[in-house]
């Protein structure tokens, strides 16, 4: 599936103006104005998902006690966490590091799993109560012991070396944050695909182009001091995008493999399409747009994203219920237009969701959604 979208995506940038014309063109037969209100939209959200009560905010403790301590939230993972745990405890490397397992109310055997490694001199291991993923992440924030954080989630694998590599370059160049590449691995831990990265050559050489996942990736614990992931929601990484990446700049990447992804067909990522709780994306994206409009410019980037954030709502929840995409829309148009009243300063695919944004064109706008990706 990646070489397949890797070579449409190719083959969209070299006839660009072919596949803009078809959209054009398309966009002629498939305009539809949306009438719901917006009070009408808002409820329409909350019948199926209710607004969690969530923030960002955080008052979290840092001691350095370590180069490097790994958090990875522990829920009903059996049969895939001693996998994770030794590729983690494993790690050949000069730096020191902790690993933090938290237990999130388990109740299959993943705690009694834990217990075995509790004299490990990694290892630290905590029991909760279920708060859920976002809940579990932030019970190890509160008292981060590093100079850099790392995230694992427990039916993944640290990649042999990751730690060595990466912090080999947050400290010789003092980034904020380093990304690695990753590895897509099934369900018995065979390699899928393999997503490359782009090194940067120097500490000039930042980049821009992170993933927006909270894994494959050292993170200096500062940056987590007064942020937590909100809990409650799905799609809480998205944290990252709003405020994270847009405070700091000493951004890096590695060509180095540190990470392998398990593309799990129960898990969230492939479940949620199918579950009232993807709503959540327009409550997230209420709650980050408005942290960030609150701290930074309403320039172009801004702009982009948001406009980004909105065709991802729509794929996200486009196979629910029909009302409830074009709800998601009205939604987030009402926040869009709060921060940018004027038609900002864009082009391509932007400029088109732009204005199918302020004319309320909600049949463009599926459309353009959908080709999303291959547009530009």
């Amino acid at each position: 599936m990646n070489i397949l979208r890797k070579i449409i995506i190719n083959l969209s940038s070299k006839f660009g103006r072919v596949l803009r014309f078809g959209v054009n063109l398309c966009s002629l037969f498939c305009s539809k104005k949306s009438k719901i209100k917006i009070s009408y939209a808002e409820s329409i959200l909350r019948k199926y998902r209710k607004c969690p009560d969530g923030t960002v905010e955080a008052e979290n403790h840092v001691e350095k006690i370590y180069d490097l301590h790994i958090i990875v939230p522990v829920y009903n993972v059996q049969s895939l966490l001693q996998e994770c745990i030794e590729s983690i405890i494993s790690q050949e490397t000069k730096y020191s590091f902790l690993v933090t397992f938290v237990d999130d109310g388990s109740t299959d055997t993943s705690g009694a799993i834990l217990d075995k490694y509790v004299q490990n001199e990694h290892v630290e291991i905590i029991h909760q109560e279920n708060r859920g993923f976002s809940g579990a992440r932030n019970r190890g924030l509160q008292n981060i012991k590093g100079k850099y954080i790392m995230f694992v989630d427990s039916d993944d694998r640290l990649y042999q070396g990751a730690i060595e590599n990466l912090l080999v370059k947050a400290y010789e160049w003092s980034a904020d944050i380093v990304e690695g590449a990753i590895i897509d691995i099934d369900m018995a831990g065979m390699e899928l695909s393999r997503c490359p990265k782009k090194a940067c050559q120097s500490e000039a050489d930042k980049s821009e182009e992170l993933m927006g996942m909270p894994w494959g990736k050292v993170i200096r614990a500062e940056i987590f001091e007064k942020i937590k992931f909100p809990e409650d929601f799905l799609y809480e990484d998205s944290i990252f995008s709003f405020c994270i990446y847009p405070q700091y700049h000493k951004k890096y990447t590695i060509s180095d493999y540190v990470y392998e992804y398990r593309l799990n067909p129960q898990g969230i990522s492939c479940t949620s399409r199918s579950s009232y709780k993807s709503i959540d994306h327009y409550w997230i994206m209420n709650l980050l747009w408005q942290w960030y409009g609150d701290r930074f410019p309403h320039d172009v980037k801004f702009c982009k994203s948001l406009l980004k954030h909105m065709a991802l709502g729509y794929n996200r929840t486009r196979y629910l219920h029909n009302d409830i995409p074009e709800a998601g829309f009205v939604y987030l148009r009402e926040r869009y237009l709060k921060y940018f009243p004027e038609v900002p300063c864009i082009s391509g695919k932007y400029k088109n969701m732009d204005s199918c944004v302020r004319s309320m064109d909600y049949g463009r706008f599926k459309l353009l959604s959908r080709l999303w990706e291959f547009l530009r």
